[in-house]
């Protein structure tokens, strides 16, 4: 078990070795008291200790400081990043010069940088005595750039130090890159851009139409940083346009027509119009313009003008449009249906019910109110309206208008009525002798030169109606027939009209004697 836990220490005595081994560390030159310490080549990771050592007697302390953007760790530090770790201190007193003196940095039990340094000495050439001296660092806070220029296209405004929001124009489409040239206000500072495409350097790599990039600005000291930002527009753009996209004032329409090089406009309004607020609709090229309107409303004249000043981002430009604004007479579409207690109700154009004060409808509606008060419209002691219509000049008085849907029922009862009586009317009712015919059914059956044969004597009949037609073809005297059985025929003769009768509705007619 013992031999486990040494061997576990032993590793981990090993671990910081192997660490340190990527890690680099070198010193600056004495200034102001203290040596600054430079870190390279380290991620995020714990570290050893560090410890400095002087070879000259007269220092009776070599002291290291982190700086505050490092953790301190118990035995050691971690490290976040390249750059400052830190500074060191010395602290001596004697009366002997001090001039060259070696400073060992270490870490655990070994040099990982060594510097030798000079120590400033007094005007007659020997170092000032104090029993005590310690002088810290002091690191840079500035985190502005002195001066910043691009290789293309045009900043604006020109660069100021204390202007952090610039807009850069005028890069043809066919440049797809920026570089950014700067330098630092004060001291070192370390700067770091982002956004286009993607980024090398001090290369900024665009899209086209607009890009955003953003350079960072970290002073000596990491706790301050300045954040300066590029709107980049790559190709055609309406950046710190002074002009409108777009102007439209609902259903009435510019004459002419808007492009955004026209400046000056006409508009015909209805007369009852007095503002423009709720329909008046216009864009900027550059949503960064502001636009200035005037004479949107109180719109009571028959004549007015409404102006819009756009004034560009940069405050140097101002393009104004002119609308001439024209009244007209309007053709009003509404209906009054009462009138009483100096208030007017009517139904409006869009179908509603409204109620308006004497005064607002006789401004807004002008010719309405003459007929109420030349007694055009007349009204029931309730106030409602016995509605007054004009046709062809002619005043004609009726208590309301007849519902049109009445009048669409009537119509359609009308023409139920129509057809259910042609259909009744095509039904014929049956002749009696067609039912006759139908009740006794004829049961001769003759052929047609029978049909014929009665038809010829049909004929004589009605040639000679005392004539007697036998059955035979053959006449012969009535007085050369002499029969034992004779029989004198009866006075009875045929009725010509009852036979013609008979013969048309049955074909056939018996013109034998009967007994």
């Amino acid at each position: 078990m013992k031999k486990i836990k040494l061997l576990l220490m032993g590793l981990l005595m090993f671990i910081p070795c192997i660490v340190m081994a990527d890690v680099s560390f070198s010193m600056g030159d004495y200034k102001n008291g203290s040596i600054v310490i430079s870190i390279g080549g380290v991620e995020e990771e714990t570290l050893g200790s560090l410890s400095c050592l002087a070879d000259n007697d007269a220092i009776t302390e070599c002291k290291v400081n982190y700086n505050e953007s490092y953790s301190s760790a118990t035995g050691g530090f971690i490290a976040t990043a390249d750059g400052d770790l830190g500074y060191i201190t010395l602290t001596y007193s004697s009366s002997e010069k001090l001039k060259d003196v070696t400073i060992s940095l270490r870490e655990g039990g070994g040099n990982v940088a060594t510097k030798t340094i000079t120590l400033p000495a007094n005007s007659n050439g020997t170092t000032t005595t104090t029993t005590t001296t310690t002088t810290k660092l002091v690191f840079s806070s500035n985190a502005k750039l002195s001066n910043l220029t691009t290789n293309v296209g045009n900043i604006s405004p020109d660069f100021n130090s204390d202007t952090k929001e610039y807009v850069i124009t005028e890069i043809k489409d066919t440049i797809n890159k920026i570089s950014f040239n700067y330098n630092c206000s004060e001291g070192s500072c370390e700067v770091r851009l982002v956004g286009g495409s993607k980024v090398e350097g001090p290369t900024v790599y665009l899209n086209q139409g607009k890009n955003i990039v953003y350079l960072y600005v970290t002073a000596e000291n990491p706790d301050h940083s300045t954040t300066y930002t590029f709107t980049v527009y790559r190709g055609e753009t309406n950046y710190n346009s002074s002009k409108l996209a777009s102007l439209s004032f609902g259903k009435y329409e510019l004459s002419p027509e808007f492009d955004s090089k026209t400046t000056s406009y006409e508009l015909t309004i209805p007369e009852s119009i007095t503002t423009l607020e709720n329909f008046m609709e216009y864009t900027l090229e550059d949503e960064e313009a502001t636009a200035t309107v005037t004479g949107v409303d109180n719109l009571t004249s028959d004549e007015s003008t409404l102006t819009i000043a756009v004034t560009n981002a940069e405050k140097n430009e101002t393009t104004t449009y002119t609308v001439k604004i024209t009244k007209e007479k309007e053709d009003v579409d509404i209906e009054v249906i009462k009138y009483i207690d100096d208030t007017v109700t009517f139904i409006g154009e869009d179908g509603t019910t409204e109620e308006l004060s004497v005064e607002e409808f006789k401004e807004k509606y002008p010719e309405e109110w003459e007929k109420i008060e030349d007694g055009t419209y007349k009204f029931d002691e309730e106030g409602n309206i016995i509605k007054a219509e004009e046709t062809n000049g002619t005043v004609t008085s009726t208590e309301s208008k007849f519902p049109w849907w009445i009048l669409l029922i009537i119509l359609f009862v009308l023409i139920l009525v129509i057809v259910v009586g042609v259909i009744l009317f095509k039904k014929k009712p049956l002749k009696d002798d067609e039912e006759n015919v139908e009740e006794t059914p004829n049961n001769n059956t003759q052929t047609p030169d029978e049909i014929d044969s009665y038809d010829e004597e049909a004929r004589l009949l009605s040639e000679d109606p005392t004539k007697e037609v036998s059955d035979e073809t053959t006449e012969m005297p009535i007085e050369n027939v002499i029969d034992d059985d004779y029989v004198e025929p009866t006075d009875e003769t045929v009725d010509i009209d009852e036979a013609l009768s008979d013969l048309m509705n049955n074909k056939e007619y018996d013109f034998k004697d009967k007994d």
